[in-house]
């Protein structure tokens, strides 16, 4: 979860980042319940969304798809004609989500990771 003004403070450092595409809901003591981050890149016209969350003691309450839904209307007023969303398949509950509000797999993605150390010869 993004929290602190460390965390704030990078985010405006992107090219992408805005703020008011930043959705949350707060529980009734005000921490948080729900958020997510969308993004949207002019150029390209896509809007993305990433990431999203639900603590775990608010879960199957419907709010992050409604903060997706929310989410998407702005993503479609700020003038995307597109919109990208990345989930792991080892969570199915966040497929289920994305494809309950029309979204559809066209392409699957294999991430790789290793060491990002320079190498030596």
């Amino acid at each position: 979860m993004r929290d602190g003004r460390f965390h704030e403070e990078r985010l405006r450092q992107t090219s992408l980042y805005r703020p008011d595409l930043d959705l949350v809901v707060d529980d009734r003591h005000d921490d948080v319940a729900a958020y997510g981050l969308f993004w949207f890149d002019p150029i390209t016209a896509t809007g993305v969304v990433e990431p999203m969350r639900t603590v775990d003691d608010q879960q199957c309450r419907g709010l992050v798809r409604h903060i997706l839904t929310a989410g998407i209307d702005l993503l479609a007023a700020a003038g995307a004609g597109r919109i990208s969303i990345c989930w792991q398949p080892d969570n199915p509950a966040s497929g289920h989500l994305y494809r309950s509000v029309g979204f559809e797999p066209v392409v699957q993605t294999d991430l790789y990771a290793g060491p990002t150390s320079p190498r030596t010869s």
